[in-house]
């Protein structure tokens, strides 16, 4: 008998990874990572609304065993991009007025949440973001100490954390376990914030699958999964 599994993603987790593959795709055809300007490509450059919420579905859905387990529901933790009043600018660390997120970035990722919104089985969570600061990249960093040329724009990024999350997956997982709907966890993430409610959901019975995604998981993390499983794309 098929065993009811809920998948709980943390999209910030899954976004790195889909950039890092669409990289790799243009380094393998030998196509440039850089705009014009020089800075690196960006998801919205890499990738249409569209291909992208297809392939968060694809790999949803390739997180379930098919022979083992059927979809009760995905779960998708994302933030809403990050928009500071009408205008999303904060005075840069070389004085400058600095977009924190581009425009393009912000319409890139509303679509992207608008159409997972639509797609069966998905339930959409949202958290929120916070803008820390400025910090220098570090390969930037290095060409700066090493050449002794002066920091211009691009070499800084801005630094969002995001809020929420982990607290919605934890909660989540904890009635998901606690109202029997489900008897198996996916969880995509790697937080060891989410310990207790992972030991909760284990003690009323369900079964936690932990997928990672190549990340560095804290072994107290696996140490309450039942199941180590690597991604499938």
């Amino acid at each position: 008998m098929l065993k009811r599994t809920a998948v709980l993603i943390d999209a910030g987790l899954l976004r790195v990874k889909i950039k890092q593959a669409l990289r790799a795709q243009l380094r393998h055809v030998g196509a440039s990572l850089h705009r014009a300007d020089g800075s690196l490509k960006q998801i919205h450059d890499l990738t249409t609304p569209q291909e992208y919420a297809a392939r968060v579905v694809r790999f949803a859905k390739n997180c379930i065993e098919p022979k083992q387990e059927e979809i009760y529901r995905i779960f998708f933790y994302d933030c809403p991009p990050y928009e500071a009043g009408p205008s999303p600018i904060k005075p840069h660390p070389l004085g400058a007025a600095t977009p924190i997120v581009e425009p393009a970035a912000i319409t890139h990722q509303k679509q992207v949440m608008d159409i997972l919104r639509g797609e069966e089985y998905f339930a959409v969570r949202t958290g929120e973001l916070s803008f820390d600061g400025w910090l220098p990249l570090s390969d930037s960093l290095n060409d700066v100490i090493t050449t002794g040329r002066a920091f211009t724009a691009n070499d800084f990024k801005p630094l969002i954390r995001q809020k929420g999350i982990d607290l919605k997956i934890g909660v989540d997982t904890t009635l998901l376990a606690k109202d029997r709907l489900v008897e198996r966890l996916v969880l995509v993430a790697c937080d060891s914030d989410l310990v207790p409610a992972m030991k909760l959901a284990r003690r009323e019975g369900v079964q936690i699958v932990l997928v990672s995604l190549g990340a560095s998981v804290k072994k107290l993390l696996k140490e309450h999964a039942d199941i180590y499983r690597k991604p499938r794309y």
